[in-house]
């Protein structure tokens, strides 16, 4: 991607702003994934490609759009929703969370992937939004009572009606981007008003209006839900207000908090904002205290489930981990780089994990190199704790899974490809790890690797232990 100014990254975010607060108070404009820029981060700047490139590509991009639609109706006309057959199984719950499915064996472990198995002492609901290709019904006589798997299609009637809503908002943008002088807010018009018309903005509303009807029979005191940026947070936070103001929306900042986060830090009205926040850790409501909608914003502490004890260090590796985020064209380019390591270093071992939401398969599509692997590049079967304990070194780039291999002893290697922006989630911090551009460079690294205790302890108290207490306080 052609190298991106933080002065122009805070542009495009500032043009996206101006129209999203243009029509704040139409959910079709706040549905929009466009006008959120969630962060600097090559994956997400993608889509912003023509404001980078000065590029126009409306039409192309509108065609294709259309027959997608098209494409998913049609493909959709005999496909059995389970969404009213679901919901007439709803008791009354105390909480209703909104967390994610990213694989079948995430789901067949009967633990949530964020927030663990709470709901053994809290009556809860899970609402599980589904990152598998697998159709919602097939998990029906796996899940228990106090799961809830969200519908990726609504019924021809309910998805017509989402469709004439992003019609209307698609025309309405289109219009101002002829209107409109300035250049740049000229094309982010005409892309916002493609991006209307995404499976994702469907999406962001379709998920607002199941989350608005399982709260009517569930009648929750909290709706709790993570929170990282996008546009679906912000429609399932509008429709519960729409419905009851007396339910306190809650918004789980889990991960890390990067350089360059932009969306999640904006205040978007009442109707659209949790009313307070949840973080990971002390030190991420610290970063986050005076970004968040004012430093008055309420702020406390849940923990993560990531903050476990570390195991012995025994029988420690030397091994190179490779850890990319759940995104392809990242696993891609750290598998690519770390196979050109392996092939200048024979005698090491470099151990991939892939991450839930990707298949192997996927990568191999992407890449033809991954077809015939050299005998040091191994495919992890294992644990990550037994992966962690067969390494020396770690090479990532964006996923926060760094974090548990530092606390174990492994050296970070920070794979730089020259990008304007750093998407390191130990961008805070600059000693005891490494920076890496070339695969010539690994040995030396290797080489140097050594524990840094400083490093260790930052990473300690990335996370603090989960407090279910924390939740009961706000049910009672």
């Amino acid at each position: 991607m052609k190298t991106l100014k933080k002065n122009h990254f805070q542009e495009i975010c500032n043009k996206c702003d101006e129209i999203l607060f243009e029509n704040i108070n139409n959910i079709a404009r706040v549905a929009n994934p466009y006008l959120h820029v969630v962060r600097a981060h090559p994956f997400f700047l993608k889509k912003y490609k023509n404001l980078i490139y000065d590029e126009n590509k409306f039409k192309s991009a509108f065609f294709k759009n259309i027959i997608k639609i098209i494409f998913f109706l049609l493909s959709r006309s005999f496909y059995k929703n389970t969404f009213f057959e679901q919901t007439q199984k709803l008791n009354v719950n105390d909480i209703v969370v909104i967390s994610h499915l990213v694989s079948e064996k995430n789901f067949d472990t009967k633990e949530d992937f964020y927030f663990g198995t709470f709901n053994e002492d809290i009556k809860s609901l899970f609402c599980l939004m589904n990152h598998t290709k697998i159709p919602a019904r097939n998990f029906l006589n796996q899940k228990s009572n106090n799961q809830f798997i969200l519908e990726n299609y609504l019924g021809i009637n309910k998805e017509f009606k989402i469709l004439i809503t992003l019609i209307k908002e698609f025309i309405v943008l289109v219009k101002n981007g002829i209107k409109e002088h300035n250049h740049l807010k000229r094309t982010a018009y005409f892309d916002a008003a493609n991006a209307c018309l995404s499976f994702e903005s469907f999406n962001s509303i379709r998920i607002g209006i199941q989350i608005q009807e399982i709260l009517q029979k569930v009648k929750p005191k909290v709706l709790l839900l993570t929170f990282e940026g996008y546009s679906w947070e912000r429609s399932a936070i509008s429709y519960t207000k729409k419905l009851n103001q007396d339910i306190k929306c809650i918004g789980y900042i889990h991960s890390a908090v990067f350089d360059n986060q932009h969306a999640i830090f904006r205040n978007l009205t009442h109707s659209y904002n949790p009313d307070l926040f949840f973080t990971a850790s002390e030190n991420m409501k610290k970063q986050i205290k005076e970004k968040v909608f004012g430093s008055e914003y309420k702020i406390h502490t849940l923990g993560s489930l990531k903050k476990d004890k570390v195991k012995s260090l025994k029988n420690k590796g030397f091994s190179c981990l490779v850890v990319p985020e759940g995104i392809i064209d990242e696993c891609t380019l750290l598998f690519e780089f770390s196979l050109k390591c392996a092939l200048i270093n024979p005698n090491i071992n470099f151990i991939w994990r892939v991450h839930p939401m990707i298949s192997f398969e996927k990568l191999i599509k992407k890449s033809k190199s991954f077809i015939h692997l050299p005998k040091n590049i191994i495919l992890s079967k294992n644990s990550f704790e037994e992966d962690i304990l067969s390494s020396r070194v770690i090479i990532y780039r964006g996923s926060t899974a760094i974090i548990k291999a530092v606390r174990y002893g492994l050296t970070p290697i920070y794979l730089d490809l020259g990008d304007q922006f750093s998407i390191d989630p130990l961008y805070q911090f600059e000693t005891g790890k490494f920076i890496i551009k070339s695969s010539r460079e690994f040995i030396d690294i290797y080489k140097k690797a050594k524990t840094n205790e400083k490093l260790i302890k930052y990473c300690d108290n990335f996370y603090d232990n989960f407090k279910k207490d924390l939740l009961l306080k706000f049910i009672n």
